[in-house]
C-alpha cells in the first residue's frame, strides 16, 4: 500500500499515463505518421539527454527526473511529425536539454515540448499536427477529464480554465467584430488540439507565473495573442507561436512579484517549482 502511495504521490506518473495512453489511440485509430523507429528512438534520447544532464549537474536529487523527460518525448511524438527517425531524436533531445539552455533565476521559461516543436518545424524535415485529432467531442471531452487529476495535483487547473475562458472571450470578440458565425467557436472548442495545449502545455509549473493572478493574465495574453496571430497573420499553431513568443515575461513576471527565492505557494498545493517539474 505505501510503495502504491508512493507510486500515484507524483502527478508526473499519472500524465506519463494519459499521454501514452493518447499516444497509442492517436496511432491505432488516428493513423500518426510515425515510422517504427520513431518512438524508441525519442524516448530513449529523451531519457539519455535527462541522464547526462544529471551526471554534469547533479542538482541534489537522488537520481535523475526521468519522469519530465518520458513527458518530454512523449509531447514531443503527440505534436511533432517527420519521415525521418533523427528529426524525433533532435526535437526529444533538444526538447529537454533546453531545461539547461534557457534559464533564468535557476528555472527555465521555454515550455521545452513547446520550443522544441516550434524550432524543429522550422530547421528540420518535420511539421507540427494540431488538426490529427479531429474534431470529436466525446474525445476532446476524455481527454480533459483524463487530464483532470493530473492538473488539480499539480495545482493548475485554474490555469486551464483561465486561459479556455480566454479563449472563448476572443471568440465572441470576433464573432461581433468580424461577423464569424457561432459555429466556427464551436468547431475550435471541438479540437482535441486546443484540449491537449490547454491541459498539458500552458499548465507546465515550471514555465507559468508562480503568483496565481499572473497565472491567469497570462493565460489571457496567449489566448488573445494567439487569436490575433491566427486572424491578422494567418499563423498555424498559432497557440504554440504564442506560448513560444511570450514565454520571456514569465520570468519577469516572477522577478517583480514573488522573486527568485520565495517558496512555493502552498496555495496552489504545496507544488515546489524548483524541484518538481511535470514539463510537457
Amino acid at each position: 500500500m505505501d510503495r502504491l502511495k508512493r507510486l500515484i504521490a507524483d502527478p508526473r506518473r499519472a500524465q506519463i499515463g494519459v499521454l501514452a495512453c493518447l499516444l497509442v489511440y492517436g496511432t491505432v485509430f488516428r493513423n500518426f505518421v510515425l515510422t517504427p523507429l520513431a518512438i524508441p528512438l525519442a524516448l530513449g534520447t529523451a531519457l539519455l539527454v535527462e541522464h547526462l544532464i544529471f551526471r554534469f549537474r547533479r542538482e541534489g536529487r537522488p537520481r535523475p527526473p526521468y519522469e519530465s523527460a518520458l513527458i518530454s518525448g512523449l509531447s514531443s511524438l503527440l505534436l511533432f511529425r517527420s519521415t525521418e527517425p533523427w528529426a524525433y531524436v533532435a526535437v526529444a533531445g533538444f526538447a529537454v536539454a533546453s531545461k539547461v539552455i534557457f534559464q533564468f533565476d535557476g528555472r527555465h521559461f521555454i515550455n521545452p515540448t513547446n520550443g522544441a516543436v516550434i524550432l524543429g518545424s522550422l530547421f528540420l524535415p518535420g511539421w507540427i499536427t494540431p488538426g490529427q485529432w479531429g474534431h470529436d467531442v466525446v474525445f476532446a471531452f476524455a481527454l480533459m477529464a483524463g487530464a483532470s487529476l493530473t492538473l488539480t495535483r499539480a495545482g493548475r487547473l485554474d490555469t486551464a480554465i483561465a486561459f479556455l475562458g480566454s479563449v472563448l472571450f476572443f471568440h465572441a470578440v470576433r464573432h461581433f467584430v468580424f461577423g464569424y458565425r457561432w459555429a466556427t467557436t464551436g468547431h475550435l472548442l471541438e479540437s482535441g488540439a486546443l484540449w491537449l495545449f490547454a491541459l498539458y502545455m500552458i499548465t507546465d509549473p515550471r514555465t507559468t507565473p508562480q503568483d496565481r493572478r499572473l497565472r491567469y493574465l497570462h493565460a489571457f495574453m496567449v489566448a488573445g495573442f494567439a487569436i490575433s496571430l491566427a486572424q491578422f497573420w494567418y499563423v498555424r499553431d498559432s497557440f504554440l507561436w504564442s506560448l513560444f513568443l511570450l514565454a520571456p515575461l514569465v520570468p519577469l513576471a516572477d522577478r517583480l512579484t514573488v522573486g527568485a527565492t520565495n517558496p512555493p505557494n502552498k496555495a496552489d498545493g504545496g507544488l515546489d517549482v524548483r524541484t518538481f517539474a511535470p514539463t510537457s
